[in-house]
């Protein structure tokens, strides 16, 4: 797809297994595991780049546009990261109102589409105002830091598969993309 998102939470993922593997002292146990699984992600890659370049080209040319009209792929995700502090200079203390900025609301309404901010962050901020939108942005970094620690106690117990999934459910819970619809139509 070329969708940043899946390479961001396939670095998480990667990131925070190796993480909490060296953390909980199990990396000698399955160090040839590691090697194997980098080393299938590797040829899948070679695979990728080589058997299926007309899939290659169309995800870089996705790319080459987006870059000319937002901005390099490391300043869009790292801009994205701290967008949802701009709201917090310009939303009304009591927000515009649940749900005013999604996808079905702002097409009844006639409003442009996105007009409250791209991401689930920006969007709650602006329609539950300062107060709540804050809150709930803290609620979602709180339950993503839990479902994080939880994962490191369990992979100390043994339970390694805690931690991929959490390093996969992190981003998500934390940037609310299970709640944001993607169809903008």
């Amino acid at each position: 797809t070329g969708s940043r998102t899946i390479y961001f939470l396939l670095a998480s993922t990667v990131l925070f297994t190796l993480t909490g593997v060296v953390a909980t002292g199990r990396m000698s146990k399955i160090f040839s595991t590691t090697l194997m699984i980098a080393g299938a992600c590797i040829a899948a890659a070679a695979l990728f780049v080589t058997q299926f370049d007309d899939m290659f080209e169309a995800m870089s040319h996705r790319w080459e546009v987006a870059e000319q009209s937002e901005g390099s792929t490391i300043d869009r995700a790292v801009g994205n990261l701290f967008s949802f502090t701009e709201p917090f200079e310009t939303a009304p203390v009591t927000g515009y109102g649940i749900g005013r900025g999604t996808p079905a609301v702002t097409r009844f309404t006639g409003e442009p589409s996105l007009l409250y901010g791209e991401s689930d962050p920006q969007r709650n901020i602006n329609e539950l105002g300062k107060i709540m939108g804050g809150l709930k942005i803290l609620m979602r970094a709180s339950l993503a830091f839990y479902v994080c620690m939880s994962a490191l106690k369990l992979a100390r117990n043994g339970v390694l598969i805690s931690l991929p999934i959490a390093g996969f459910c992190a981003i998500p819970i934390l940037m609310g993309q299970l709640t944001f619809s993607s169809q903008m139509a």
